[in-house]
């Protein structure tokens, strides 16, 4: 058994590719006998575990794995209550300090600018849930909402949405242990 565990180590420090041949013949040779085809379904066997391995293991992965990995992580595990509960939360910022320009415009737009806000909250919050939060881009959302309000000031605008974007990445890092 000590010799099986010292040719894997051999195995793993050359870092050989795996071909089911080459380690199977190495098998044999330590355990002493032909290549038996039942050593593939033996469990805990060097060839299931180079198997798992796969079989560059011990290599550079690819261009798709690495974005498959980033894929994976791109975005953090968090439960539906607390994302309605973060985009609510998210809706009170943004919607601070604007209650009577709102309250000032025409019913129809009223109404526009209600439903961009909530769907500007809703991208607002999906980007939150990435692991790297871009503050231009919920700047940006949020100047495109603002713009929705008829003869406003860009400055205005500009001014509202880092404060509301200041006050939106805080929200973030309070999540953070």
């Amino acid at each position: 058994m000590a010799e099986i565990n010292k040719v894997k180590q051999e195995l793993e420090k050359a870092e050989l590719k795996f071909s089911g041949k080459k380690v199977l013949d190495e098998i044999a040779r330590v355990e002493g006998g032909p290549r038996p085809d039942s050593a593939r379904e033996r469990p805990g066997s060097a060839v299931e575990q180079a198997k798992e391995r796969g079989p560059m293991a011990g290599t550079k992965p690819d261009k798709e794995e690495k974005e498959g990995e980033k894929a994976a992580i791109s975005s953090l595990p968090i439960s539906g209550d607390e994302q309605k509960v973060r985009e609510k939360k998210i809706e009170n910022i943004m919607e601070d300090g604007l209650a009577d320009i709102f309250l000032n415009l025409e019913p129809n737009k009223q109404n526009e600018f209600k439903i961009k806000g909530e769907q500007t909250a809703n991208e607002i919050n999906e980007l939150l849930n990435k692991v790297k939060v871009k503050a231009n881009k919920i700047i940006d959302l949020i100047k495109k909402w603002l713009s929705l309000i008829p003869g406003v000031n860009r400055f205005f605008i500009e001014q509202e949405a880092k404060i509301k974007t200041d006050k939106i990445m805080r929200l973030n890092m309070n999540k953070w242990p």
